[in-house]
């Protein structure tokens, strides 16, 4: 795996009400993979897109890259003038995470477990 690595693409949605979304998106095809619904989460997949349902997580909608090396990930794009919105810090739940937001105000979001 190459150094600056973005990691594995989710789409990540908030919803108003977990069931009901997961419930919609197993009619599209989507299998939970991971995820824990009593907490407001789940993951489900459908080839190779990862999407993660978020129920009272999220403040807006983001495209998130998992298992990719935060720090040197967020160093790269300084290197090529890109402003981060937040820098590479530890998260709540032990990861590192950063965020910047695109031209038309996306949210990108890195994400990582030091054991990924």
């Amino acid at each position: 795996m190459e150094e600056n690595f973005l990691g594995e693409f989710e789409l990540s949605l908030k919803v108003k009400d977990l069931v009901k979304s997961m419930d919609f998106y197993h009619k599209l095809g989507f299998e939970r993979v991971d995820g824990e619904p009593a907490k407001g989460w789940a993951v489900l997949r459908c080839g190779d897109l990862r999407l993660g349902l978020y129920q009272g997580h999220l403040e807006a909608n983001l495209m998130s890259f998992l298992g990719g090396n935060v720090k040197s990930i967020t160093q790269d794009l300084k290197s090529k003038k890109i402003e981060m919105f937040s820098d590479a810090t530890q998260e709540k739940d032990g990861s590192v995470g950063a965020k910047l937001v695109d031209p038309d105000g996306n949210i990108i979001y890195f994400n990582s477990f030091t054991d990924e």
